[in-house]
Formats: structure tokens, sequence, C-alpha cells
């Protein structure tokens, strides 16, 4: 395995970093962001490039990345970067999936990018996301780091007792450690990147 970043993948990170912190101003979760940047850029992992897979729902991520270009500027760099990613990330249906929900089943994926298990395997913080087919919703869970979510494309979040929050592309959510959190694709794709930092 390598320890230097392919051009690909140093590509997203500087992109992921533009969006989040050079190009924006105060936002919940902001503290978080900044602490994981701060490591992406301070070291990096072991990279194993293994190519990627095929689920039904990459069937939607053209059109997810399309809805980033809109956003001139940094959103926009964003998506171009992880596309040109994309096929290297082995995405994965999430644990509690089962068959049988076969709208669920073929409709959401999510990829571990930066963090234990990813495509740079290291320790302290995750960098991941999550791809939601139009119409479905990916159901409540919790854990206990922090997070920030990123949106590329628009849907739908809640948290807590909240109802459904309506969420531009280039829009941020956060949640605190242990709040039980759901999103929800509408007429397009959802796909959001987040960010995780334990405490």
């Amino acid at each position: 395995m390598a320890t230097t970043r392919p051009r690909e993948l140093q590509n997203f990170a500087d992109a992921l970093a533009a969006a989040l912190l050079e190009e924006r101003g105060n936002f919940a979760g902001r503290p978080i962001a900044e602490k994981i940047v701060a490591d992406m850029r301070a070291d990096t992992g072991a990279i194993d490039f293994n190519g990627g897979t095929s689920l039904p729902v990459l069937d939607h991520l053209e059109a997810a990345f399309d809805s980033g270009r809109q956003m001139p500027g940094a959103l926009e760099r964003l998506a171009d970067a992880f596309a040109a990613l994309s096929p290297n990330l082995p995405w994965r249906r999430t644990g509690s999936a089962r068959p049988e929900d076969r709208d669920f089943w073929d409709g959401h994926a999510n990829v571990a990018i930066i963090g234990k298990g990813g495509v740079e395997d290291r320790p302290g913080f995750w960098i991941g996301a999550s791809l939601v087919a139009p119409g479905i919703i990916y159901p409540d869970h919790s854990h206990s780091p922090e997070e920030v979510y990123l949106l590329i494309s628009p849907g739908s979040f809640k948290h807590g007792g909240s109802g459904w929050t309506e969420l531009a592309a280039g829009d941020t959510f956060h949640n605190v450690p242990g709040i039980t959190h759901a999103m929800r694709a509408g007429a397009a794709p959802l796909l959001a990147l987040w960010l995780l930092w334990p405490h």
C-alpha cells in the first residue's frame, strides 16, 4: 500500500478543505471541520486503491455531481474532484440494510474515504459520503462521533425531535454526539459528504 496520496485523492482533499473553510464563514460544526482539515493536511495514512464497486444506486452519482457543478466556485471544484475520485471508491450498503427492503437496499450506499477502513486508512477522524436515491429515506441512526455534513446535491435532514429541514447543494448540517438523525432524498438524488470527529 502507498503512503502518498494519489492525485485524485489529494485533489479531493484540497477541494473539500476549500469548500468547508476557505470559502465559507462560520457555521455549526466549523470547529470540528477545522480540526479534521488540519489533521488531514498534517499526515497521510496507508492508501489502498483497489477499484470501485457496483451498486444500483451508483447510477445516480452523475446526476448528484451535476447538482454540485451548478454552484460555481468551491462546490463546483469539489464535485469535479469527487467525480474524478469516485471510480476508485468501495461503496457499500449500511450494515443494517436488508435485501427484503428492496427500495432501501438498492437505494443507498456509503463510502469511507479517509479514516479507519477508508481508501486512506488512518486513525483520528473519518471523511466519507452517503448517496441516497430519489424518494428514499436513510432511516434514523446515531453514533458517538460529532458530525458535519456538506451537501453536494439537495436533500432533507432531521435530528433529535426536529422535523425535516430542506437543504440545498453547498449547505452544511451538524449533529452533536449521540443524536438520532436521518436523511431523505427528494426528486433528485442526495449526495452528502460527512466528517466524523470522535470525542
